[in-house]
């Protein structure tokens, strides 16, 4: 097997155990398991959580559940514990192979009598299950005849760390835990959640061969059966964990061989699709681990969902809801698995209500979905963090002060739209979503009689350092957009269903209500580039101290002492240095709003001022230098961007989960900026350009109901209609070609200089 698809740990440190736990998670949008390798060490933060399953917080409202651990181990050697962090360790090697989402861990420990035993472990998520953990154990006596055991089960002592486990010294237990049965082939734990909701399940049974005896244990805040054998030689364990609400479930009963067969065989069909490039090593595996976390991030058996800020893979943000999911996520589902991007819609549907109620209680009309939400839509950022161990109290103001949501809704129903032609989901699902977002837009577009426009006032800007700001270019310009979109959407639903009409007017969008969005969004300040071109981050952004990030060696620019202490203490800026992505982020959403000059101008700008301190930040980046013909930064930011986690430093005591966003960003950047991919209906346009290092690269997207396979080099690009009734146009240099179902047309691409593209 080649390298490229296994990522490797190849020595135990306990202080990095929380970033290996995060880099070789799995999850399947239901489920997901953090790859503990020692639960006493204390580096690290085991984790095991289920989309469904969320309580209160103390510092926010709510947060996903630290539930019980199916993947919990103890190595014993003559009755004595064996822990990983506190033994010499012979050989050790943890991986994670991305071909079949298994994670293996192999270790032989040494103990005081120089006594070796190995282990060996290899768990996963059962594909052809969404509520299934199984984990296959062989331990062995190397040189000793002492007795040998392995506890295995469920352990429940972690709990949670208060807001998304950064207030690590505060720990909440969520669960009341009962174990009506413990068997030596069995254990049925339930957990009764102390916010109220029904049980959560967890059945595992053991399956073993060459031991001499199981034996059930209940502690605590552990329930294990502890498998073990006398006289040397070894033996294998076999658990296998189902989780469900509400009651106990079956465990699967196929045998292994099967189940793993089953399970490679569906991650073989998944990787079929895999988009690549021949480039350094190290690009094609950051593309690879980019690809890997998304096709393991959603349910795509659930018709409504959404992907939290970091999956099921950690605690960080609570399992909370942002833009993350309209702005990066969606679209790049919409071109790679619609039915995930549709159901990640439905969820901003089905939680409308609360977006409504959300408007009303901070006085406005329609519908504002909050900047942070829980599961069930509700408003959930922190309003104040307090550390009781310092007495420290900070204000976090985001949950006030962002009020674009409600575009970034639209924006991502409208990319959803146009990739998939999907007009009966937008008639027969969206339309209340649609008026009631547009009615809040309008609402949020005030008068500004210092102005003479319109405007949102005390805002916070999509860079988090600026607050509260009025009239956001972003924001506005966004809002703008948003309810021409709105009402020339709902004109077509009119013009096509009059008998609507009504429906319409009683969500507040009949015609007369249409045409006012209309005006308000010509009415909409947006405030005007300086003479290069450069667009300001807000009104007045540019009277401010001027403020370039500071040199650096590091990968990532990093802030000073007090410009990092004033972030910590969530204060705003009162300089032109920046967060993340802003200015570059809304031209990444409307394009058209931006010519290249325009383009290369405020990259230019905002690339010296921007310290990139949010992972979202990069792509964006990428994808202006990418389209100004800035081939060589614009690699540099999309692997960046892919390879977030990869190469995240410092790795010691790492709290934090998988960028999700980061990674949808970096292949976004990549398929519409290098491979210049666009579409406009039944046709699309390419116009590929590679940077330096690369020689070639492929990708397969999903365009209204086809598949396209495209491939190119630096002398031509082909294009392949691989699937789909309806045919297909193509545009490339100067040539249009027209596919059916399995055509393929090969385009002769400019000549031009490695790492550059034609103006």
């Amino acid at each position: 097997m080649s390298d490229e698809w296994v990522l490797t740990r190849p020595c135990y440190d306990p202080r990095e155990d929380g970033y290996y736990e995060t880099l070789f998670a799995l999850s399947n949008g239901r489920l997901g398991l953090r790859a503990t390798v020692d639960f006493d060490a204390g580096g690290g933060q085991p984790g095991f959580f289920h989309a469904d399953v969320y309580a209160p917080g103390l510092t926010v409202a709510s947060h996903l559940v630290n539930l019980c651990n199916p993947d919990y181990w103890q190595l014993l050697v003559g009755g004595v514990p064996l822990p990983v962090a506190g033994t010499q360790l012979v050989a050790f090697s943890h991986s994670l192979d991305m071909r079949a989402a298994t994670v293996s861990l192999e270790l032989t420990v040494r103990d005081h009598r120089g006594r070796d035993t190995q282990l060996r472990r290899q768990v996963f998520l059962p594909a052809e299950a969404q509520d299934a953990v199984v984990c296959v154990n062989e331990v062995r006596a190397l040189n000793h005849t002492a007795p040998i055991a392995l506890a295995l089960g469920a352990d429940w002592r972690e709990g949670n760390g208060d807001f998304g486990g950064t207030l690590e010294g505060i720990r909440l237990h969520n669960l009341d835990i009962a174990v009506p049965e413990a068997a030596a082939e069995r254990l049925h734990i339930s957990a009764r959640l102390r916010g109220g909701g029904p049980d959560v399940h967890l059945c595992m049974s053991f399956r073993a061969s060459g031991i001499n005896a199981a034996v059930p244990r209940v502690e605590r805040a552990r329930a294990v059966v502890v498998a073990s054998r006398e006289g040397g030689g070894g033996f294998t364990i076999e658990t296998r964990a189902a989780v469900a609400i509400g009651a106990p479930p079956a465990v699967l009963s196929s045998p292994l061989a099967a189940i793993l067969s089953r399970h490679r065989a569906i991650w073989t069909r998944r990787w079929r699709n895999e988009t690549t490039i021949v480039g350094p090593a190290s690009d094609r595996l950051g593309l690879r681990y980019a690809q890997f976390q998304l096709l393991q991030c959603a349910d795509a058996t659930r018709q409504v969902q959404n992907v939290p800020a970091r999956g099921l893979t950690s605690e960080y943000h609570s399992g909370h809801f942002f833009f993350n999911s309209e702005l990066y996520l969606n679209p790049y589902f919409a071109l790679t698995a619609p039915d995930i991007a549709r159901s990640m819609l439905r969820f901003r549907i089905a939680t409308l209500e609360e977006a409504e109620r959300c408007a009303a209680r901070t006085g406005f009309h329609g519908a504002r979905f909050p900047e942070e939400s829980d599961r069930a839509g509700r408003p959930a950022a922190p309003a104040l963090i307090a550390d009781p161990f310092t007495g420290v109290t900070r204000k976090e103001w985001s949950g006030e002060l962002v009020f674009h949501l409600s575009a970034c809704v639209i924006h991502s129903l409208a990319t959803y739209l146009a990739f998939t032609g999907d007009a009966g989901f937008f008639s027969e699902e969206c339309v209340r979503l649609t008026a009631r977002a547009a009615v809040y837009l309008a609402d949020l577009m005030r008068h500004d009689p210092r102005i003479g426009k319109r405007g949102a006032r005390a805002v916070m800007c999509f860079d988090e350092f600026h607050f509260p700001v009025d009239h956001h270019a972003a924001t506005n310009a966004l809002a703008a957009w948003a309810l021409q979109w709105c009402a020339g959407a709902l004109d077509r639903l009119e013009r096509a269903m009059p008998d609507r009409r009504e429906e319409l007017s009683r969500y507040g969008a009949d015609r007369s209500a249409r045409e006012r969005w209309r005006q308000i969004a010509a009415d909409t300040f947006v405030p005007a580039p300086r003479g290069d071109g450069v667009w300001p981050l807000f009104h007045g952004y540019f009277e401010l101290p001027d403020q370039t990030r500071q040199p650096s060696d590091a990968p990532l620019p990093s802030l000073g002492v007090e410009d990092q202490q004033r972030a910590d203490r969530l204060d705003p800026f009162s300089t032109q240095l920046t967060k993340q992505a802003d200015v570059l982020l809304l031209f990444a959403l409307l394009p058209h709003l931006a010519d290249r000059r325009c383009l290369a101008a405020n990259l230019a700008f905002y690339e010296a001022r921007t310290i990139h301190g949010s992972s979202l930040s990069l792509a964006p980046h990428a994808l202006a230098a990418a389209r100004t013909g800035d081939l060589a930064l614009a690699r540099q930011l999309v692997m960046q961007s892919a390879r977030y986690n990869l190469d995240f430093a410092p790795r010691e005591h790492y709290r934090n989960g998988i960028h999700f966003g980061a990674y949808a960003g970096a292949l976004l950047a990549l398929i519409h900026g290098i491979a210049g991919f666009r579409g406009d209906g039944d046709e699309i346009a390419l116009d590929p350009a590679l940077p330096r290092e690369w020689t070639g690269a492929a990708m397969t997207i999903a365009w209204r109901g086809r598949r396209i396979a495209v491939e190119f080099d630096a002398r031509r690009a082909s294009v392949c209609h691989v699937d789909g009734d309806l045919p297909l146009a193509v545009r490339c240099n100067g040539r249009h070609a027209s596919l059916a179902a399995g055509g393929k047309a090969v385009f002769e691409l400019p000549a031009r200089s490695l790492g550059t593209r034609r103006g």
